[in-house]
């Protein structure tokens, strides 16, 4: 959503920067508070939010009210980044100022030469939202992008799963035991999200995760077919690409999936009215409430047939050059010591001595609806079907 170093054509930035702000000033004030709580779901869900308010005394960040009040009401210390609106920005600048994030809807191109003519000193980046609401209004030039040279290219080490496989709780399990963690850096809204963001590119993303958060060489991440299949279907990005990738890199590639295939269905169905992946990535404490609905017959059905195409990733990975080993959810909850053995041998890695062992069905307890919600849609499923009926004779 930000880019760094724009540089741009006068033509293109002002004819842009009109179009945007006439469609933005021709809202009815509903419609104006609809695209703006629609922008504060988006960037939660990007945790921009928090990324902002972890900022230290030194970052400006000038951005519109309504954001301004949200970070302000999302504060925990009195340390956070100074902010600043479009109008008011230039008394916020001070001595301490080391880095300032412009990030607003209009004038932003005209705020960030303003700062690098009076403040040359100071490192500006900026980003843009317009076309997030009404559709690109302009096409930044980006400067010549050149890799880090700080840290060798990482061996990433990949968990890759199929939708609510609950790989989430392989990785609970493997970092409860001192194994690497496998967080999910592209969570399920990328699925959606990259439908009005095209322009993203897969490959710099991996290429940056392996320079950036590499330790020992090796980056782990986790990744989900639903994710990388809306990769391959809305951007450049493809499989054949991906699997270059995985080669050219020398990744390990954990492949996950589970014999049943109807409860990821109606897990995913009910979680996506959730902001939940998983049972295995919430708090503890909290509880996941999601009833299933009549209406969620066909929601589901339509999910294990994408479900059945998206295996089909996990296929062509395996028969690749890169060096995989495939995991089934059943078997690694029947017989949790003999999993992560084997993943401490695929991750050279070391075990924690006594392993602790999770209770699969206790990360439910407090999601009692995704627990009954399967058995509801097979009876539906056999109903429809006519499976409960005596055969004609």
């Amino acid at each position: 959503m930000t880019c760094q170093n724009i540089d741009m054509p006068e033509s293109a930035s002002h004819t842009g920067a009109a179009n945007a702000l006439k469609r933005e000033t021709s809202l009815l004030p509903q419609e104006r508070q609809i695209w703006q709580i629609r922008l504060i779901k988006h960037l939660t869900h990007c945790t921009w939010f928090n990324a902002v308010n972890s900022l230290g005394e030194n970052h400006l960040v000038i951005t519109e009210d309504f954001l301004i009040k949200r970070l302000q009401n999302q504060r925990k210390k009195n340390t956070a980044c100074k902010l600043a609106t479009p109008d008011d920005f230039s008394d916020a600048i001070g001595a301490n100022t080391k880095k300032v994030l412009v990030f607003c809807l209009k004038n932003e191109l005209a705020i960030v030469r303003a700062i690098q003519k009076d403040h040359p000193k100071i490192e500006v980046t900026s980003g843009t939202y317009g076309y997030a609401m009404f559709g690109r209004d302009r096409l930044p030039k980006l400067h010549e992008f050149t890799s880090a040279s700080a840290h060798p290219i990482a061996a990433p080490v990949i968990m890759l799963a199929t939708r609510h496989a609950d790989a989430e709780f392989i990785a609970k399990s493997m970092e409860k035991n001192g194994l690497p963690y496998f967080h999910e850096y592209l969570g399920r809204h990328y699925a959606t999200w990259v439908r009005a963001h095209r322009s993203f590119q897969m490959a710099r993303f991996c290429d940056t995760m392996d320079r950036r958060y590499s330790a020992d060489g090796k980056t782990h991440y986790l990744l989900q077919t639903d994710v990388l299949h809306s990769m391959f279907l809305n951007t450049s990005f493809s499989l054949d690409r991906f699997v270059r990738y995985l080669e050219r890199s020398h990744a390990k590639v954990i492949l996950v999936s589970r014999r049943d295939k109807l409860t990821p269905a109606v897990n995913g169905q009910l979680l996506n009215r959730s902001e939940e992946r998983s049972v295995w990535t919430k708090k503890p404490s909290k509880n996941i409430a999601v009833k299933y609905r009549a209406d969620d017959m066909s929601g589901c059905v339509e999910r294990q047939q994408l479900l059945a195409s998206e295996e089909n990733i996990l296929a062509t990975v395996a028969a690749s050059k890169a060096t995989t080993m495939e995991i089934c959810l059943e078997d690694f909850i029947e017989d949790q010591p003999a999993g992560l053995a084997s993943l401490a041998a695929f991750t050279e890695t070391t075990l924690k001595q006594p392993m602790a062992m999770l209770d699969y069905d206790q990360g439910y307890e407090l999601a009692p609806d995704l627990v009954l919600a399967p058995a509801e849609y097979k009876r539906q499923l056999v109903d429809k079907l006519g499976l409960h009926l005596r055969p004609l004779v």
